[in-house]
């Protein structure tokens, strides 16, 4: 570069320099220096330099030419930046490379220190790319005092911060910006989570977080990122050994100056745990203080010193109808009335002037008219023990004075009731000591109230029992029990004194008195004089038992009536349906004897005829030839008679008729065997016969029921009885059997010799005995005992009368026999009637 040549010249600022050579100072202007450019040979001539800068960098008083030719010592810089700029020229030369050098220059007492850094570069000379003897060093200096204070403050800036970090309860946290790993955690990590901050390092913060308070944490990043601010959240984070603490971070971004991008996270997380669980306590102390005043009966109030409410409690927003936000900061002139406002404020006054709990009796107005008050108020201190409010706990006591001016208005009442009562009422407290003795137990006693112990109770009273004659034992006395805790019902006893020595018969009731824990604290017993009550008792018992004999005497004739009554009803039915049935069976008789003569003559006269028929057919074809009009005739009617088929079937159609007819003379001979209206006597008879033909006229009625009606009939000798009669009993218990049994079910008939009769009475003669057993569900236990009552039945209404088994008890019975019945629930019933051979008194009536 030659002399002078440099192009591009830099404005000075010289004319606002207080600068000299040697104390080199920042101007006047906020702006800082240009750098001071130049270029020398290698023996530190200067070839080039900027006149304007230089002048500002200290050659003041050197015109725009002088410093060309001079040394770098010669042209007025500091002496520090003139040897460090010639000391470095020979080593620049000499290796060929640039070379940079700081150069700090005291300060002084008008400026402060500053920083040169000196820059050289050497100018390869002709082209060649090496240093020659022609050679030159381009030269730059600027000031760097404020980028190296930045640089300084930088590092102790982040010195600090490491200082602040390490040592801080506080974990200090950088985050990468998009997706929230940890770049850096300082040790409070260890205190916090027990993990060490390496541990921490790139790992994803929303794996510690609770999951559910995650979202609010992602919303607050995702805000994050869209603008620069700083948040504060409180989530629950997990430690290492997988417990969950509360944490409370503040959050803030850092963006690049220039584009506004965020770079990082930077958050400070405490531990609120404590925090938290103390809050929560205090929560729920005072939840549970505002509990204890919101159910407390009383009106609970807190006052500062001006009179504003502070708080009450539910029983005062429930006295005034309003809420307690609308009553805090009220005073009592807004509630009450100006009277009442000043005597309030003047005890609320005296409370905190006295500085101790004191008791009043104040007034307030209700709905109902003004109420009493008892209120105790207290001054609340603060910590240096200064009053700073009052506090009013008020308890009505209206209904209490209204309870007890009623109490005293009963208990005048009361007085007056004992007092005229005829009955007499005695108390006694737990240790027998008489509290309450009226003017009735005087008079019924002959003694009043007295001290003497209860053993002595019945001589001194004269109690004796009913009997008039033994003393009432003291410890059974109704009192004494009624203080030992027991009651007594309607104890009768005798009271003879010297006022009444005829004596009189008393009804004691007592009762014990207890407590509310249910302890006995005394008893009472109201007595009454029952003497003409119990005369007249008597009497009316003893026409009770007389109207009672004559009752039960008609009742019983009653009975007797009714039963005649049924049996005779029932017998008049009986000879009407046995008349009927004989007349019918005598009727059915003429005509179907001489049908079964006609049905045995056709039998008879058929077969011949059936022989005529196959002759004519044998003489067929001789007809056929002779007279063939006459035995197409004969075909055709042949035809139409069927003739082979009657042929064929003649015999087994007459066989059929003549059983069909056998079985109605067997019907018609069961009915005439089961009325046997011809035996008007007791007779000697076999049973079998009668019981087969009862079976038989009942067969039909089972079968529609689907019940298989059996008999197991074993020989027997002959009974003399009503033949009928007793076909009559079959039949009852027969048809309740078949009554009493399911589809499908079974009822059996059995006879057999009876020895003796099982259960019911050794001693009777030899007899016979008729069983009727069905496989139904049996008779209950409930019903068992009336099931041979008149008019007892269990069937519905239209389909039994209840007569059956009454009447086949009575005929049983009047037979000199007994009917038993053995019935269980699911396994059907058995009905076992024994006759005796001969009976010894016959009581039936002739039918």
């Amino acid at each position: 570069m030659a002399k002078g040549s440099r192009s591009n010249r830099v404005s000075g600022m010289g004319a606002d320099s207080e600068t000299h050579c040697g104390n080199i100072a920042r101007p006047k202007s906020t702006v800082c220096w240009p750098d001071l450019v130049a270029v020398c040979d290698s023996s530190g001539v200067i070839l080039a330099i900027d006149p304007n800068v230089a002048t500002t960098w200290g050659a003041a008083e050197i015109d725009r030419a002088s410093p060309i030719g001079n040394n770098w010592d010669q042209i007025g810089l500091a002496p520090e930046i003139a040897r460090a700029v010639s000391r470095k020229i020979l080593q620049t030369v000499e290796s060929g490379c640039p070379v940079t050098v700081e150069v700090v220059i005291p300060g002084t007492e008008n400026a402060v220190s500053r920083v040169i850094e000196c820059r050289l570069a050497p100018v390869f000379g002709s082209g060649t790319g090496k240093m020659g003897s022609d050679a030159t060093v381009f030269v730059v200096a600027r000031d760097v005092s404020h980028a190296r204070k930045a640089e300084e403050s930088l590092r102790e800036s982040e010195r600090a911060y490491r200082l602040l970090a390490e040592n801080s309860t506080d974990m200090i946290s950088r985050h990468d910006p998009v997706t929230g790993n940890y770049l850096y955690a300082s040790p409070a990590c260890r205190m916090i989570f027990q993990y060490e901050p390496e541990e921490l390092v790139g790992r994803d913060p929303y794996e510690l977080i609770h999951p559910e308070d995650a979202p609010e944490v992602r919303r607050v990043h995702t805000l994050m990122l869209g603008q620069t601010s700083t948040y504060t959240l409180t989530f629950r984070a997990r430690c290492k050994d997988g417990t969950f603490v509360w944490c409370e971070t503040s959050t803030h971004s850092v963006r690049d100056p220039k584009t506004g991008e965020m770079v990082e996270i930077h958050c400070s997380t405490r531990d609120i745990s404590a925090r938290r669980w103390a809050e929560q306590e205090l929560r729920e102390s005072r939840e549970l203080l505002q509990a204890v005043l919101d159910n407390s009966p009383a009106v609970v109030y807190i006052k500062d010193m001006n009179g504003q409410y502070l708080l009450v409690n539910r029983r005062f927003e429930q006295l005034f109808q309003r809420d307690r936000h609308e009553l805090i900061g009220l005073t009592d002139p807004h509630l009450f009335s100006p009277e009442l406002a000043a005597a309030y404020n003047a005890n609320d006054r005296r409370v905190i002037e006295e500085k101790q709990a004191m008791e009043f009796e104040e007034v307030a107005p209700h709905e109902d008219g003004p109420h009493v008050y008892v209120s105790v108020k207290f001054p609340l201190f603060d910590h240096d023990g200064n009053a700073f409010a009052a506090c009013g706990i008020s308890t009505d006591i209206t209904p209490r004075q209204r309870a007890e001016a009623a109490l005293r208005e009963q208990s005048e009442m009361f007085q007056l009731i004992l007092d005229t009562m005829d009955d007499a009422v005695v108390v006694a407290d737990e240790s027998t000591q008489f509290v309450v003795f009226n003017p009735a137990a005087k008079r019924m006693f002959g003694l009043g109230a007295t001290d003497t112990d209860p053993s002595a109770w019945p001589e001194a009273y004269g109690l004796y029992l009913t009997d008039m004659t033994t003393r009432f034992p003291a410890d059974d006395l109704p009192l004494v029990r009624a203080v030992r805790g027991e009651s007594s019902n309607d104890v009768e006893m005798y009271v003879k004194h010297v006022g009444k020595p005829e004596g009189a018969f008393v009804m004691v009731n007592g009762r014990p008195l207890c407590d509310e824990a249910g302890r006995p604290r005394g008893g009472v017993v109201v007595c009454r004089d029952i003497s003409d009550r119990k005369s007249a008792l008597e009497r009316l018992t003893l026409q009770n038992v007389r109207l009672q004999e004559a009752a039960e005497s008609e009742r019983q004739a009653h009975e007797s009536l009714k039963h005649a009554e049924v049996s005779l009803v029932q017998a008049e039915k009986l000879t009407a349906l046995g008349q009927m049935v004989a007349g019918v069976a005598h009727e059915i008789n003429n005509p179907l004897s001489f049908v079964v003569n006609n049905m045995a003559v056709l039998q008879r006269d058929a077969v011949p005829l059936c022989k005529l028929v196959a002759l004519y057919e044998e003489a067929g074809p001789l007809l056929q030839r002779q007279l063939p009009d006459l035995i197409s005739r004969i075909h055709a009617l042949e035809k139409e008679a069927d003739v082979s088929y009657t042929l064929t079937n003649l015999e087994r159609i007459t066989a059929r008729s003549r059983e069909g007819l056998r079985r109605i003379q067997q019907i018609v001979k069961d009915l005439r065997e089961f009325a046997r209206l011809d035996d008007g006597d007791l007779q000697a008879v076999d049973l079998n016969p009668g019981i087969i033909s009862t079976v038989n006229i009942i067969h039909g009625r089972a079968m529609k029921q689907g019940i298989e009606l059996l008999t197991e009939l074993k020989p027997l000798p002959l009974v003399t009885c009503y033949p009928g009669k007793i076909n009559q009993v079959v039949m009852n218990l027969v048809a309740n059997a078949i009554d009493a049994t399911p589809s499908g079910g079974s009822v059996t008939v059995k006879t057999e010799v009876a020895d003796t009769i099982e259960h019911i009475d050794a001693m009777k003669p030899q007899g016979v005995r008729i069983i009727v057993a069905d496989t139904g569900e049996g008779i209950p236990t409930s019903i068992r005992e009336k099931i041979f009552d008149p008019f007892f039945t269990t069937k519905p209404i239209g389909q039994g009368t209840g007569l059956g088994l009454s009447i086949s008890y009575g005929i049983v019975k009047g037979h000199g026999g007994k009917i038993l019945v053995d019935s269980e629930a699911g396994r059907g019933t058995t009905f076992t009637v024994w006759l005796p051979l001969i009976p010894q008194v016959p009581s039936l009536p002739a039918p």
